[in-house]
């Protein structure tokens, strides 16, 4: 194929356009299409078969332990098919988009595998949680999932409460004084599973709960986590 060199006219394109930027704002997330190109997708999802030891074709090979299995997080970090798909354009481009500078750093990040549950392994989590403090205000800030395979809603999807940006506030505060926010059941505030295509990428407004689910298909659910972020972004040092 052609290789756009970067910083080209062509690479300059807005990946969001203002339809999509409605949409983000109002539900504080968002599904960029074709984020990563097929084969791409296909060569991280033949990475983790191999290098976890299991084969597509026997679903018995899928749940066996590994030193680099934690739950559903794989401990893959490094190798150029994983690099390959941080360096996407697209992905880089919307997440430029919806920080508003283009002086990003890609974090070096797992990826996941979610297996069919069975009569011996059921879903260990994590389910519906926040990877910030909970010290209000949430500062802005984002994250990333890329899908390596199609997935369906039932399949393990992405889960997320779509517009929680708007509402965490009031909902911490409206709660009883010695109340947990991370234990409450977050699946009663609307919680939404997020079906895609191999090669779809989802990136979310960290105050949204967020996490994954049971899986009732026959078929894993594959996928890699992406985040840029500037490296001067508002922290909060007091975890809540």
């Amino acid at each position: 194929g052609n290789i756009i060199k970067e910083g080209s006219a062509a690479t300059e394109t807005n990946v969001l356009s203002a339809d999509d930027l409605l949409f983000w704002e109002t539900n504080g997330y968002i599904i960029v299409p074709n984020a990563v190109p097929a084969e791409n997708c296909a060569a991280a999802a033949e990475l983790i078969w191999e290098w976890f030891g299991m084969d597509k074709n026997d679903p018995a090979t899928w749940y066996q332990s590994h030193k680099d299995r934690q739950g559903i997080m794989l401990q893959l970090f490094q190798h150029p098919v994983l690099q390959a798909n941080r360096d996407s354009r697209r992905i880089r481009k919307a997440f430029e988009q919806l920080w508003g500078t283009d002086d990003l750093w890609v974090n070096t990040d797992r990826v996941g595998f979610n297996p069919p549950e069975t009569e011996h392994w059921k879903f260990p989590g994590p389910d519906l949680h926040w990877d910030v403090s909970l010290e209000l205000p949430i500062p802005f800030g984002l994250q990333g999932i890329l899908y390596l395979t199609d997935t369906e809603a039932e399949q393990g999807a992405f889960t997320l409460v779509p517009g929680f940006q708007h509402r965490i506030a009031e909902w911490i505060h409206s709660l009883p004084k010695h109340a947990n926010p991370r234990t409450e059941n977050m699946h009663a505030l609307g919680s939404k599973p997020l079906a895609g295509k191999a090669g779809d990428f989802i990136i979310w407004h960290h105050a949204l709960p967020h996490g994954s689910r049971p899986n009732s298909t026959c078929k894993p659910r594959m996928v890699q986590y992406i985040t840029l972020q500037p490296v001067h972004r508002e922290i909060k040092h007091n975890w809540k």
